[in-house]
Formats: structure tokens, C-alpha cells, sequence
């Protein structure tokens, strides 16, 4: 079977910890901005996308479902935002896989993009995910904001190289929207 499109599950971190401001005003802010032209361009491209999102906190949950649409998308990243403490990314991931093969179309490859200031402290542990994904035909890239915990970036790294996807390091409020560009 050949590729006919490509179905993307974009995981947002709305933990407390995306309140620092080292990244002005808030990490929150600069991601939410970031992502709609990240999530335009996306649906821009030649292949046809669809794009949903999952937010996370001390819980993971759908916030959109993937449509190939950018109104609805544009609408659901402006509802980011800080949703409580704890960080439950190992529930998000798990999450995103129900939803990419609970709605993919044949044909279309699955990918998540996983966008974190840090590991799991709450639910599933995120280091229990990447064998599963080795398996699972998901490709899932890893983009880390700010200073992360060692034991964090080894979690995320592993994650990404476990799933034969990319890890980036965004360490400035500039450097984030192109770093999400090499994503496309």
C-alpha cells in the first residue's frame, strides 16, 4: 500500500510548569502562537494532512479530533493554556495512539508530535511508552522546551529514536517556530 496522507496528533504540555517565563511572556503563549502557523503549514502541504490535538496535565484528553480543515484547529489552539499541576505526557501518547488508529484512513501514515517542558510525574511514566511505539508503525517527533531534567531528556529521546522520529531542543522563544518547521 502506498502513502496517500499523513494523520498527525500534535500533544501539548499545559502543565503548570509552561507558565515559567523564560520564553516571554510564557512558554504557553509562545507554543500556542507557534503552532498556528506550524498547524497552517501543515495542511498547506502537497500531501493531504489531517491534525487533531491532545492537551495534557495531571490528565490527558482530546482537545480536537484530526480534520483537514484550519478553522476548527485555529479555534482549538486558542483554548491552550495552563491547566493545572502534575504532567501525565506517558497518558498523552497513549492517548494520541487510540485516537491515530481509532481514525486513520488506510493508507495514511501516523505521526505525533509531542511538544514538552518535562517528563511524566503523573500516570503512564512516558519511558513505559517507547516500546510500544517501536511496534506500532507511529512515528513520533519530540520537541523539548527550556532546561529540561536529565532523566526527562533521556525519557524524550528515547521516546522519538524508539519510534524512528526526531528530537529537538528549543532552548529560545525565536528558535521555537523554526524548529517546528524542520518538523514539516
Amino acid at each position: 500500500m502506498y502513502n496517500v496522507g499523513e494523520i498527525i496528533v500534535i500533544i501539548v504540555d499545559e502543565s503548570l510548569s509552561m507558565m515559567k517565563t523564560d520564553f516571554k511572556p510564557r512558554r504557553i503563549d509562545v507554543l500556542r502562537e507557534s503552532l498556528k502557523p506550524f498547524v497552517r503549514s501543515l495542511l498547506e502541504r502537497e500531501i493531504h494532512t489531517l491534525v487533531g490535538l491532545v492537551g495534557f496535565y495531571k490528565i490527558a484528553y482530546p482537545i480536537t479530533y484530526p480534520v483537514d480543515n484550519t478553522e476548527p484547529l485555529m479555534e482549538a489552539l486558542d483554548t491552550i493554556r495552563i491547566k493545572g499541576e502534575a504532567s501525565a505526557s506517558g497518558d498523552a501518547v497513549n492517548l494520541a495512539s487510540l485516537i491515530l488508529f481509532s481514525t486513520s484512513p488506510p493508507g495514511y501514515n501516523k505521526r505525533m508530535i509531542l511538544i514538552t517542558d518535562d517528563t511524566s510525574n503523573a500516570g503512564i511514566p512516558l519511558s513505559l511508552m517507547s516500546t510500544p511505539l517501536k511496534t506500532s508503525g507511529i512515528k513520533v517527533d519530540v520537541v523539548g522546551l527550556g532546561r529540561l531534567a536529565r532523566n526527562a531528556r533521556e525519557d524524550l529521546e528515547a521516546l522519538a529514536s524508539s519510534s524512528n522520529g526526531v528530537f529537538i531542543k528549543v532552548d529560545r522563544k525565536e528558535d521555537l517556530l523554526p524548529s517546528l518547521y524542520k518538523l514539516l
